[in-house]
């Protein structure tokens, strides 16, 4: 409610000479006050009539957004209020629009408010433009999205296919005989235990033969009980080995029997252990070892006993870690954590690549296979003095007669291999064979003390003379010693014999 202006006191007035002033002139005074107190009122009833938001459109912002033009403006002339009743009410609305005007301010300092400026509307024409361009936008972006995709599903079969042939590179260059470079480009791709390819250390250090009943009673094909139990040769794989090698033990893979120290167990046992060690049907092995002959004595001999089981995805690393770290490669302390057991399965191919006593025994003609020299290339593989019995040959001499069996020739394992420790050239072990009397067109057997040094010779004739096919006596003169001592008797006798 706006109050009323109090009235002055009234003063009297002398009263002035009367001026006569024309009467038309009085007349138009009279009706433009008339007209002004009705613009008054009118004004009036506006203002009270108005809610207090539209006042604030009209008056408000013309004197919060100019505070420092305060003092200039002519309020009357704004509202067209002439009276001096409406110049009250006026004052009290200012009043109050900047109360408001305080308290909201107040207000946004409390809440920390920050007011934005909003900016110009938009014409819809522009927005319905601006909408049309970011869809087509977004399908020009989701079409090259589809592209990329499609390109990124393409350069994921590119790279599988690729690898897939840099694979199958890799694998044709696993030959018999492997270089060092080789193996550790492998192992440097990652490709050891994930694309097929497993190392096997064979380093093996040999120990006295065991009770061979006691064994075939209580350990015979208990393979999880035997890998458990200490092992000298796991010491020499935790001493040392390339780096994702599997550790395979001559003593588990094998078993003594009555006649022989390193027996064949059937196949449908022997692939239980393979098995164990997490080793596939389709895996390439690779063989290696840290021992005499350059490492590759009991690495030969594991490589051969897979052959006889009818793998034939077979390596031998030339040098064995000797080799290995001579090029600079570091060796690994760690044993391999094998995660579950793999599927590789045994075939029965023993005969084919070795041959028995029972066998050598047999009648051929008017004689037996071990008489048959002149047909069978029969090679014995130890050291010249212990072949001819110059020094200690390891046999019972109170049970043999000599040193070797008679027919056999001598081809010294050791001389295999060149000054630097490696393997000599197929050509050059070509010509070394012939020169020890081995012919190819004939049989071969190879045989030793007890079928280790044997196997290593069979592995090597085997990839100068891809057509020899050699066979290896496993039992070898150790055998030969209990069956048919008397065979043995060729080269020197360093004892005299007993007396009858």
């Amino acid at each position: 409610m706006v109050k009323k202006r109090a009235a002055a006191p009234k003063t009297e007035k002398k009263p002035k000479a009367k001026q006569s002033k024309p009467k038309g002139k009085q007349a138009v005074n009279v009706n433009e006050r008339k007209e002004e107190e009705q613009q008054d009122e009118q004004m009036e009833r506006l203002i009270a009539d108005q809610p207090i938001h539209v006042l604030t459109e009209i008056i408000g912002n013309k004197i919060t957004s100019q505070p420092s033009q305060m003092d200039m403006l002519n309020e009357k002339a704004l509202l067209g209020i002439k009276n001096p009743g409406s110049e009250s009410m006026l004052e009290n609305f200012k009043k109050m629009v900047k109360d408001m005007e305080k308290a909201d301010k107040e207000k946004d300092k409390k809440k920390n408010k920050l007011v934005l400026q909003r900016p110009p509307p938009v014409p819809s024409f522009h927005l319905d433009v601006q909408l049309l361009n970011l869809r087509m936008e977004a399908k020009v972006l989701k079409e090259a999205l589809a592209l990329l995709r499609n390109r990124e599903v393409e350069l994921l079969q590119d790279r599988e296919v690729l690898n897939k042939l840099t694979m199958q590179r890799d694998l044709m260059s696993l030959n018999k005989i492997v270089e060092v470079a080789t193996v550790a480009n492998l192992v440097k791709k990652g490709l050891v235990n994930r694309e097929g390819i497993r190392i096997l250390h064979c380093s093996f250090a040999v120990t006295p033969k065991p009770d061979w009943k006691q064994f075939e009673k209580e350990k015979y094909g208990k393979f999880e009980q035997l890998v458990q139990e200490p092992s000298p040769s796991r010491n020499l794989y935790l001493a040392g080995h390339i780096p994702q090698a599997l550790h395979i033990d001559l003593d588990v893979a094998m078993y003594p029997s009555q006649y022989q120290r390193y027996t064949y167990y059937p196949p449908h046992i022997f692939e239980q252990y393979v098995q164990l060690l997490g080793i596939n049907k389709d895996d390439h092995l690779i063989f290696c070892g840290r021992d005499r002959l350059s490492g590759m004595l009991f690495s030969s001999k594991m490589a051969w006993l897979f052959k006889s089981y009818g793998h034939e995805k077979l390596s031998l690393l030339n040098g064995g870690l000797a080799a290995w770290e001579a090029e600079g490669h570091k060796l690994e302390t760690e044993p391999v954590e094998i995660k579950q057991h793999g599927n590789w399965t045994a075939k029965d191919c023993l005969d084919r690549y070795n041959i028995r006593f029972e066998e050598l025994d047999q009648m051929d003609g008017d004689k037996k296979v071990i008489e048959q020299t002149d047909k069978i290339n029969f090679l014995d593989t130890r050291h010249p003095d212990q072949f001819e019995g110059k020094q200690e040959t390891g046999l019972d001499q109170y049970r043999v007669n000599g040193a070797h069996i008679p027919g056999f020739k001598n081809t010294p394992v050791a001389e295999i291999f060149a000054r630097d420790g490696k393997l000599r050239s197929k050509e050059e072990l070509r010509e070394w064979l012939i020169s020890h009397g081995y012919e190819p067109s004939k049989p071969t057997v190879t045989s030793c003390m007890m079928g280790i040094q044997a196997s290593l010779l069979a592995y090597v004739i085997d990839d100068a003379f891809p057509d020899a096919k050699p066979r290896m006596y496993n039992g070898s003169l150790k055998e030969m010693e209990l069956r048919d001592p008397k065979r043995i008797s060729g080269g020197l006798r360093d004892i005299p014999p007993r007396a009858a």
